[in-house]
């Protein structure tokens, strides 16, 4: 599994980015998300053993690359998306 350490940086970075952006910002909620995230593992992972946990790590990564896909593709063309056009610092003031 270690060959796959790459696959889960990528899928979880670009979700955790997006998520931090399109939320202005808020480090809580990433927080949460990255709980949700080790949570969800410690609970499933140990469950399966051999064959069966190579199968559910594949899975997993590909539903994580699926989710980083769509918001990529769903984006790419929207300037700032992730930003969920936030007005600059200098303007609130």
């Amino acid at each position: 599994m270690a060959s796959t350490a790459g696959i889960f940086d990528f899928r979880f970075s670009s979700v955790t980015t997006f998520l931090f952006l399109r939320t202005h910002y808020s480090v809580p909620l990433v927080s949460a998300f990255h709980g949700m995230v080790d949570a969800c593992s410690i609970a499933v992972f140990p469950l399966f053993k051999g064959g069966s946990l190579t199968i559910l790590w594949w899975v997993d990564s590909l539903l994580w690359c699926a989710i980083a896909g769509f918001l990529l593709f769903r984006y790419r063309r929207e300037p700032y998306a992730g930003t969920a056009n936030v007005a600059p610092a200098a303007v609130l003031s």
